[in-house]
């Protein structure tokens, strides 16, 4: 009887020990006291596929990771002492790089990860991109997906002829996707002390072909991308304050619930102060749900440039709805794309941008529809689009004094004033994430009006 008990607790136990997770803790009461030990443990065992980093831990190592193994990766932060309870706060876990390199250079050479729940700072890396993170989707069937990330106060920076970008992150979407997900990304630095330009304060992308980069939020969990700069110096100019991003193929850019704000271009010359986003032939662009506001140069020569920039070559989609473009330097959004390509406008506000709001390299294939483009120095839109549909160009659509975002009053012209079946259809959340069309129809512009709570008489 007793040997039967006894076979019986310990082919529990090794059921149980088979089914536990396989893990590696870091931190006072973790495994390892260590980061760069623990994610050594990590790439170098053959079962271990998560890795969970104690709350209330600063690391000041700088640290590299390299994927070689086909297995799913999990890298997060805020764990409590037992590293069974999570903290959804970054500021909790912090790699800090004290200014002596680059905090953690991340290359997938088979598998994904997961990097979640974490601060990157105090980041310096001279005469290359990536003042705080550089991550690599470097072979077939990799993917990285960086959430809940705080990136900021890293410094990218160059003294010769090396280009500098990407002072908070530098990604390079190889062989597959890399998904920034409710990342804040603020206060990074990309500077030139030479006559190299500067791509990319907070952000610098490269998205080879077939694979693609998704900077996306949700309504309710922004993203951020936010008082960044990109500095050019005397002898250099600056290209996208907030994020440069190219593509070097067919490859895919999604960005969406996201807010542009803030950022700055300095320089000889700087240009497109929030975004600058260069695509190849038969590239697909997604532009949804955004707040791009109060990006700006301060230049030696400034050019009047656009708050977010994107061309695109032959055969491509851009598909940019719901978005708001105000209160920049200079202009607001400047769009282009090549023949063969379509290019389809929904739902936008684009206004008080001081030398003009929306500006197109050519009418060819592009559809606008339910936009309020007003109030926008020399010019509201160059050249005219013809035909446009439910827009209101021009005029006063009554915007909250005060209000840089845009927002209108109760009683603007533009409330249920759109059209509710345009082509391809309505998004199914405005700007700020409220429903679409629970009134009598849509609104002109890229915000509902009013509270769907009482679309059913429920006062």
């Amino acid at each position: 009887m007793m040997r039967s008990i006894r076979h019986a607790c310990a082919l529990a136990a090794m059921l149980c020990a088979t089914s536990a997770p396989a893990l590696i803790t870091v931190g006072p009461q973790g495994q390892f006291q260590g980061m760069q030990a623990g994610l050594n443990a990590l790439t170098t065992s053959a079962t271990e596929t998560e890795l969970r980093i104690q709350s209330g831990a600063t690391f000041k190592e700088i640290l590299t990771l390299t994927i070689n193994s086909n297995r799913a990766f999990i890298i997060s932060g805020g764990w409590d002492a037992t590293f069974a309870q999570q903290t959804d706060n970054s500021s909790l876990t912090v790699l800090d790089g004290n200014y002596v390199g680059r905090v953690l250079s991340i290359t997938l050479n088979a598998g994904t990860l997961h990097f979640d729940n974490v601060t990157v700072t105090h980041g310096f890396n001279a005469n290359s991109a990536g003042g705080g993170l550089f991550v690599s989707t470097h072979g077939a069937g990799t993917a990285a997906t960086l959430s809940r990330i705080a990136v900021h106060d890293n410094d990218s920076y160059s003294t010769g002829n090396v280009h500098p970008g990407g002072g908070g992150i530098f990604a390079s979407a190889e062989q597959g996707p890399i998904t920034i997900d409710n990342g804040v990304i603020y206060n990074n630095r990309a500077l030139s002390f030479g006559a190299a330009d500067v791509y990319g304060g907070g952000l610098f992308a490269q998205v080879y072909a077939n694979a693609g980069l998704h900077l996306i939020g949700t309504a309710a969990k922004r993203t951020y991308l936010s008082a960044n700069v990109a500095d050019g110096g005397s002898g250099a100019s600056s290209f996208g304050a907030g994020c440069f991003i190219q593509t070097l193929g067919n490859a895919v850019v999604e960005l969406t619930f996201a807010d542009i704000v803030d950022n700055i271009g300095r320089g000889n010359f700087a240009a497109r102060y929030g975004c600058e986003i260069d695509m190849s032939n038969t590239a697909a662009l997604t532009l949804a749900n955004l707040r791009i506001v109060g990006n700006s140069e301060d230049a030696a020569h400034p050019l009047n440039s656009s708050q977010l920039y994107a061309l695109a070559g032959t055969n491509s989609t851009f598909d940019v709805h719901d978005t708001v473009v105000s209160a920049g330097s200079g202009e607001g959004l400047h769009l282009g794309v090549g023949s063969g390509s379509s290019m389809r406008l929904l739902n936008l506000s684009i206004a008080n941008n001081p030398f003009g709001g929306l500006l197109l390299d050519s009418t060819t294939g592009a559809q606008m529809y339910n936009s309020i483009v007003a109030g926008n120095g020399s010019y509201d839109i160059s050249p005219a689009l013809i035909p446009g549909d439910h827009d209101f160009i021009g005029g006063d659509p009554q915007f909250v004094s005060g209000d840089r975002y845009l927002h209108v009053v109760a009683g603007s012209p533009v409330r249920n004033a759109g059209n509710d079946a345009p082509p391809g259809g309505l998004a199914a959340l405005d700007a700020d994430g409220t429903p679409r069309l629970f009134e009598s129809h849509v609104e002109i512009g890229a915000y509902e009006i009013g509270d769907p709570i009482f679309a059913n008489g429920f006062e």
